[in-house]
């Protein structure tokens, strides 16, 4: 157990390394970030409306947001605690302009947690410029004081504490989709959360359209649309026959929603029989949500003892965030990296199944010859990969400026031939279904 935990928290460290750089540019713009993206659908409120909300709940004051006009990034107003006497909540709020308003709102929220309450009100009220409130379907948390918070607000939270894996460059981040906006949250608790703001124009996460969702049966699919508008109990009607059948991709979402009681009260027990159902299938979530399922904090798994060797079946049955996972993995008790085979070679391949966060490791990788032969042109072209495959949320500007910053110095010559090998280094995801085995998962 504290084998993976430790295994977590070099995750965690990993990531945050990834996150503090794209945090500062964020938060301070100060470097150069290449903006490559289309124009996005505009969000239908105001930048004073937005600073009128956040300056009534006194965590930052409207001569606290500032417009830096970034050659690379575009126009930002960004909101951040500037010098006071007293100490600052660990919030930041940034608009992306547009000539006729916001296309994107990203609100950071950092540690300490002791005002969190007045920090979720706050995005709260943001978010309904935008959304009419939620429907709140899980049960209301322990603590007194977060549960007499607003229902959008306690929405809110139940995302938050469902986007624990939701690290930026994983395939888990959180998206649900209200009146035509997508609120995208993921972080690494307890240091970072983010919860951006855009116009839905199908924001991919876990859910949708899901890894291997092209052979998806039609009830999924629509389980799937179900999950993401946070028809909780329609999803459940549509996919329990097909779980119950053991269809795989079915029955890991019924785990899901039993694992962050989108239902009733949360139930470990219950979600473990659903993913087990997709374990036995070799179905990569289901592994992993095996594997990780005890890391959130949010309870414990009655098989926690098993969760290294579940990592590493994860990784096998082609679960690329698992992959990644071992690749910050040092050898243990419970794990030793295959003979022959590097921790470069682990990002490389989590790259190649897709994996944003492996994809902006392994270009940093070629940039600086660590663990693999030194390559600017291969470095350039999987962070041209990565940018291909980035979307709203906090990879956004880091994975603009890692192409821009590796850009540099090349020859003409040298960036169509990068241009050229983009289109080739992605293979995605191992084929599934593959054979069953009844033994991947032991209960």
């Amino acid at each position: 157990m504290t084998v993976v935990k430790n295994q977590m928290n070099q995750l965690s460290n990993r990531i945050g390394r990834l996150l503090s750089l794209s945090l500062v540019i964020a938060l301070f713009g100060i470097l150069d970030v290449g903006s490559l993206q289309a124009e996005e659908p505009l969000l239908p409120f105001d930048n004073e409306a937005v600073i009128e909300v956040v300056a009534e709940h006194g965590l930052l004051f409207d001569s606290e947001f500032e417009a830096i006009d970034d050659p690379y990034v575009g126009p930002l107003v960004v909101g951040r605690a500037q010098d006071r006497d007293a100490p600052a909540s660990g919030v930041s709020v940034i608009l992306f302009q547009e000539q006729d308003g916001i296309d994107q709102i990203r609100i950071i929220l950092t540690t300490p947690w002791n005002d969190l309450p007045q920090r979720l009100e706050m995005v709260a009220d943001i978010v309904e410029l935008a959304i009419a409130p939620p429907p709140v379907f899980a049960p209301a948390p322990a603590d007194p004081v977060l549960a007499d918070m607003s229902q959008t607000a306690r929405w809110l939270y139940g995302l938050m504490t469902e986007s624990w894996l939701g690290w930026p460059g994983s395939d888990q981040r959180l998206v649900r989709v209200r009146d035509g906006v997508a609120v995208i949250v993921e972080g690494v608790p307890p240091e970072i959360w983010g919860i951006t703001l855009v116009m839905d124009q199908g924001q991919p996460d876990q859910t949708w359209p899901g890894a291997f969702a092209d052979l998806a049966p039609p009830e999924v699919s629509l389980g799937r649309e179900l999950i993401r508008a946070g028809e909780y109990q329609q999803a459940y009607e549509t996919l329990l026959p097909l779980a119950e059948a053991e269809e795989p991709q079915a029955a890991t979402l019924m785990g899901d929603m039993y694992r962050y009681g989108r239902l009733d009260l949360p139930s470990m027990e219950r979600a473990a029989d659903w993913y087990l159902i997709g374990g036995r299938f070799r179905y990569p979530p289901a592994v992993w949500a095996l594997a990780s399922m005890s890391n959130e904090g949010w309870g414990v798994f009655f098989v926690s003892n098993f969760k290294a060797p579940l990592i590493v079946q994860a990784s096998e049955a082609g679960s690329a965030d698992a992959l990644y996972l071992l690749s910050g993995t040092q050898a243990s008790v419970n794990y030793v990296r295959p003979e022959g085979v590097t921790a470069a070679d682990q990002v490389l391949v989590a790259a190649q199944w897709g994996l944003l966060g492996a994809q902006q490791d392994i270009a940093l990788r070629y940039a600086t010859a660590d663990g693999v032969e030194g390559d600017a042109v291969e470095a350039y072209a999987w962070a041209l990969v990565a940018l291909a495959n980035t979307g709203p949320g906090l990879d956004d500007i880091r994975s603009h400026q890692l192409a821009q910053d590796l850009r540099k110095g090349l020859t003409d010559d040298e960036i169509a031939a990068a241009e050229l090998r983009a289109g080739e280094l992605v293979t995605g995801p191992p084929q599934w279904p593959d054979e069953m085995d009844e033994d991947i998962v032991r209960d």
